[in-house]
Formats: structure tokens, sequence, C-alpha cells
């Protein structure tokens, strides 16, 4: 490491870190000014920035929080997981099994560097460190869960599913996909409930339960006990077509009850947390999310189950440009909007896109600016009487200059 000898490298070295200091301070700062305006929840996934913070302490933590917050965001909403890899000390899933290069039985990883990294066992419980912190210096805060087991590939397989393949989800042909359990199992539902207490217990201001992130469908629900109800109730073999909607209609009330399991834990421990559910690829014509997840969020919006509705994303119309992208989106948010029930909205202003929905996308088909098309988004937001926004993910230099311009005008 080079030793500073010179006085002019000593002012130097001061400057910079005086700097650093007020930067981080004004971020704070931003964060903790009287709430008005849009609320926009930053999605924070501290893993992403192992290359550029220490992110398995609490000091690159802290770093992490400052970032985003000067990136647009003025709440944050930390991800708890990575497919079957928590970020916290979990009793549910735990162990260096889960990682490269400990499990010589798991592919390897790519970026090589990453398999080291260890967040369920880093400095402290950082999540519960970053909402302790979040409230000390008055940061909206909360925690955003991924519905996955499993991070798109088999390298993600969780420990607790690797030792129970008896509640593997599997195909109509009988192909079992270890990459999630299925709830249709009495096991397995109490075990996911289980998990979401472990965040719970963590006293979020929010949870976000993120349904984008979700590799399984109704296409993996063939197991017996799903088999069996349908045999029983319509004497024949399952249907070949997972979104037929008998064939949803059966899995739906477990869903359901899943959720509803999650609200009654959440008033169990004095309703402290606001539940919020993020739905991905809406439109106005059809629920792709029913029909994909059995994910009934009319529903638990107008009984009260959940507090907060987010729209992730549109599926926008395949030969959509220009102008029509726009009203194929407010046709989108006023669906969601008048069926909201009880529940409030968020809607989002990502640069991050999976899928191909987000800025980047509306950029290409619209020929606007990324400013520009964050501009329309945060109207949209405010058009339809939204509580605020989602920013999916602010990664380290993920949103540029003139998206955080407009994102800090609201």
């Amino acid at each position: 490491m080079k030793t500073l000898h010179s006085s002019g490298e000593l002012t130097a070295a001061r400057r910079f870190a005086r700097a650093s200091r007020m930067a981080f301070a004004a971020a704070l700062a931003v964060a903790a000014l009287p709430a008005s305006g849009l609320y926009r929840a930053a999605l924070v996934d501290s893993f992403d920035f192992a290359r550029v913070f220490d992110c398995e302490t609490k000091k690159g933590s802290e770093q992490i929080i400052a970032h985003v917050l000067s990136h647009g965001g003025n709440a944050v909403w930390w991800r708890s997981n990575g497919g079957a890899i928590q970020r916290y000390p979990s009793r549910f899933e735990t162990g260096a099994a889960l990682n490269r290069p400990f499990n010589k039985l798991l592919p390897p990883d790519e970026r090589e560097f990453y398999g080291w990294l260890r967040l369920d066992r880093g400095e402290t419980n950082l999540i519960a460190h970053v909402l302790g912190y979040c409230r000390e210096h008055g940061i909206p805060s909360g925690i955003h869960t991924a519905y996955e087991e499993n991070h798109n590939s088999i390298k993600w397989i969780g420990g607790w599913n690797s030792r129970h393949p008896q509640y593997w989800s599997r195909t109509r042909k009988g192909i079992p996909w270890p990459g999630r359990t299925s709830m249709m199992f009495p096991e397995v539902f109490e075990r996911k409930v289980k998990m979401m207490c472990e965040l719970l217990d963590m006293e979020p201001e929010w949870l976000f339960l993120d349904m984008w992130r979700c590799c399984w469908s109704l296409v993996y629900e063939y197991v017996e006990p799903m088999c069996a109800a349908w045999r029983e109730k319509y004497g024949c073999e399952p249907p070949e077509d997972p979104q037929d909607l008998r064939w949803v209609a059966l899995f739906e009330p477990v869903q359901t009850a899943f959720f509803h399991a999650i609200r009654r834990e959440i008033a169990a421990r004095g309703s402290k947390t606001k539940f919020c559910i993020g739905l991905p690829y809406m439109t106005p014509e059809e629920d792709i999310n029913y029909k994909r997840l059995g994910l009934n969020w009319r529903q638990l919006a107008a009984d009260g189950t959940a507090d907060a509705l987010a729209v992730m994303c549109v599926r926008l119309p395949k030969d959509a440009k220009g102008e029509a992208v726009w009203e194929a989106t407010r046709a989108a948010y006023r669906h969601v909007y008048e069926n909201r029930g009880k529940a409030e909205v968020f809607y989002h202003c990502s640069m991050y896109d999976g899928g191909q929905v987000c800025i980047p996308a509306y950029r290409k088909r619209t020929g606007l600016s990324n400013g520009e098309c964050a501009k329309r988004f945060l109207d949209l937001a405010e058009e339809f009487g939204g509580k605020g926004v989602v920013l999916e993910c602010v990664d380290y230099g993920n949103y540029p200059d003139d998206v955080v311009k407009e994102l800090n005008k609201r």
C-alpha cells in the first residue's frame, strides 16, 4: 500500500475524505426531509455492489444506502435473497453448501469473485443493521423479498430443496424441478410462512414481495396432491394446459392462503409493517399473473391483505411504437387503479430492463431519452393516484444523471 509522505498528498487525501463525508451527509439529509410528493422506493441488491463497496460489512452497507439515496431514491427497500441464498442469518436456509466454490457439486460461477461472498454471515445481520440505520436517520425503509426459490438456473438451488426431493415441483410429464418445492404440501407451506416471519421479526416498515423474480409457474404444479385433487373433482387426468382456468382455480386458494398467512403474521406483530405485492407484465385485457401464478391480486387488494400493489412493468403490444406505447401503459395503469380495492398503488420508474419492459425499452420504442421517459413514467404515476414509484434495481451506475434529475424533482 502506498504511504503518503508530502503535505500536498495528505491535504488531497483529507479533502477527498471530507468531500465523501459531505456527500454522504447530503444524501442522508435529503432522505430525512419531511415526506412530500412521490415515495421513491429504491430496490437495493447489496450483492450487486460487491465490486464497489464491502457489502459484507456495516460500513459498506451504509455506503450503499448513501449511493442509492443520491441516485433518485428517497426510500430503501433492501433485498433479502437471491434465489435460495439469503442475505441474512436464516434458520431455514443456511450454510456454505449453497455457495461456490465451497460446494463442488454446483457448477462454477463465471463471476468467480461473487462465489465467495457470504452476506448471510457478514459482520452482523446486515438487513437488521440497514433497517436500524435507516430508522436512526429518518430514512423510509423496507425489505424486498423475491418470490423465487431459484435464481434462473441450477446454480442457485437451495439446500433445503436439495434435501427434500419428495416436495419438488414437477411438470405434467413427471419431470421434477428442484428449483421450487410445492405449497400443495403442508410442510412446504409452513416453511415458507416461517421464512416470511423471519423478515417480519426485523420490523421493516414495508415488506415488498416481488412476483417478477419468479422462475416458477403452474406448469410445475403437477405434484401428486394437486393431481389427486383434480382427479377427485373432475374424474379425469389433469389438463395439458397449465393455464386451464380450472387448473388455476384449483391452486389459487393455496396461493391466496399464503398471502393471508403473511397478513396474519403482520397483525400478530402489531401491524407495524405494510405489505406490498409487486405485479409484473400488467395489461388491461388479461391477467397473466393469475393464469401463471394463481395470484388473485384483486381479491388481496379488496380484502385488505395487501396494503399496496406495485406495477413493476407493463406487457406492451408487440408492435407498439411512439405514443401508442404510452397509451398501452396508461390503459394498464388505469386497470390496476380501478381494481385497487383498499390498497395504495405504486408504479415504476425503472432502469433495470429484465424482459425489455422498462425505461431502456421505452426509449427504443419512442425515441425519447432516458430522462424524458422517466418524466413520462412519473407523470403517469401522479395521474393515476400513485403513492410512489419503485426503482428496480438501483445498482451502481444503473441510473443515469438525466433520470436522477427527473426523480429528484418529485
